[in-house]
């Protein structure tokens, strides 16, 4: 079948086929491993390259192997809006917490912070997220501007996901941005959250660090 897309110059049709052909039950991994690596060196539109992938994922994931091809399929593509599509769509299925791990370094890959955040906020709504996951989304945020990233930081802490293993390390988060949005969260925190002695002086440090305007907030 693929000998035969090849030679279509239609990324429509050639979608069509591949879709039928992802339809079968009895697709090997080196098979889907070349399926894969076929679909964005043969398809130039990334539309085309998202229909074929977005309801197959659940194919692809089934192990490392072909996780992998998958996920490294997805890094060739040009357009932030589709990858975000695929990557939405495969974080409805059952996914371990290093499947979790290998789609965020694949929306790391991403340009757009609107994008990333996107898939972090649909990451952070699994009711399986362990805590290690959440560590690594904290440190994956920081990379983000402090808008999006005090976006997912208060989200965590609205869903009580941030437990005390990991608190400090929110708290370091917070401190890195403007008092604007430290502001914001320093305020969260206060209102909602049980703090320690540790964690309270920690904010205190961080309120000391901030603008007249902001601290005496």
């Amino acid at each position: 079948v693929l000998k035969e897309v090849s030679g279509i110059r239609s990324d429509f049709v050639s979608h069509i086929y591949l879709q039928e052909l992802l339809d079968k039950d009895d697709l090997s991994d080196a098979e889907l491993v070349k399926i894969a690596g076929y679909v964005p060196r043969e398809l130039d539109s990334d539309h085309y390259i998202t229909e074929v992938f977005k309801d197959y994922g659940d194919l692809f994931l089934k192990n490392d192997k072909t996780t992998e091809a998958f996920l490294s399929a997805i890094r060739r593509m040009d357009s932030d809006h589709y990858v975000s599509i695929i990557l939405k769509r495969t974080l409805r299925e059952d996914l371990s917490s290093a499947m979790l791990n290998k789609v965020l370094d694949a929306a790391g890959d991403m340009g757009s912070d609107h994008y990333k955040s996107g898939i972090v906020t649909d990451l952070i709504d699994r009711r399986d997220v362990d805590e290690n996951t959440i560590k690594t989304v904290i440190e994956y945020s920081g990379d983000m501007s402090d808008h999006y990233r005090s976006n997912i930081l208060n989200k965590m802490l609205k869903n009580r996901q941030i437990g005390s293993k990991y608190f400090n390390e929110l708290l370091k988060s917070a401190d890195d941005m403007s008092d604007h949005y430290r502001n914001n969260i320093l305020n969260y925190l206060l209102d909602h959250e049980e703090l320690g002695e540790e964690h309270f002086d920690t904010i205190l440090d961080m309120v000391d660090d901030m603008s007249d305007h902001y601290s005496s907030n």
